[in-house]
């Protein structure tokens, strides 16, 4: 009998000292406690991802395509990089991303959807995943609405001290795409062409 009452009483007070632990965990997060780099919904973002584009090194990750969950903080969350190489050197905390995506998002309350082709030249930042722990390059702006649907993008990073870059494609596009992605990419500027398809955007809901 008493053996029975002190493992009650041990199991609620670890119950109650993991509470404490969590809540105490939970204010710091909130508060700033806990710098990053990018929204804090980032990186305790719990949605279903795809790979938009990949190389041999990095991922370009999104939300889910065909299934996107909108309006809970839990299911928020940028583009982000995944570092999938085999190197025993880790990249460096900071990269360089251009390149062009195609994208939808809902509008009028979900009700209708739209789609887009645009370009991204910004610089990603490494925050882990206060969850799972892994690794992400996050945009630091915000773009929660929109879902990647596929991409030709340069990723430039540095490895030992050393400046290295790949390009990443997503899966079925066609040789004329890469073409036109990849001039604009080397080329430098920051206008699309009206003469060139880039990527075919895609229009099925």
């Amino acid at each position: 009998m008493k053996n029975t009452k002190r493992r009650k009483f041990i199991k609620t007070w670890i119950l109650m000292l993991l509470s404490i632990l969590l809540i105490v965990t939970l204010i710091g997060f909130f508060s700033g406690s806990f710098n990053t780099n990018c929204t804090k919904t980032d990186i305790i973002s719990l949605t279903p991802r795809h790979i938009a584009s990949e190389g041999e090194h990095w991922a370009l990750c999104s939300r889910e395509k065909k299934n996107p969950i909108y309006g809970s903080v839990l299911f928020q969350a940028t583009p982000y990089l995944i570092y999938q190489g085999s190197s025993k050197y880790s990249p460096g905390k900071k990269v360089d991303v251009r390149g062009l995506y195609t994208y939808h998002k809902q509008i009028n309350n979900g009700k209708e959807t739209f789609f887009n082709l645009s370009f991204m030249d910004d610089q990603l930042v490494m925050n882990r995943h206060f969850v799972i722990g892994e690794k992400r390059w996050f945009y630091r702006t915000d773009l929660t609405d929109e879902v990647i649907d596929k991409a030709f993008v340069k990723v430039i990073w540095k490895e030992a001290g050393k400046s290295r870059h790949e390009y990443l494609a997503s899966e079925n596009l066609t040789q004329q795409e890469k073409k036109e992605c990849r001039e604009w990419i080397d080329s430098g500027g920051n206008t699309l062409d009206e003469h060139k398809t880039y990527l075919k955007v895609e229009q099925e809901k």
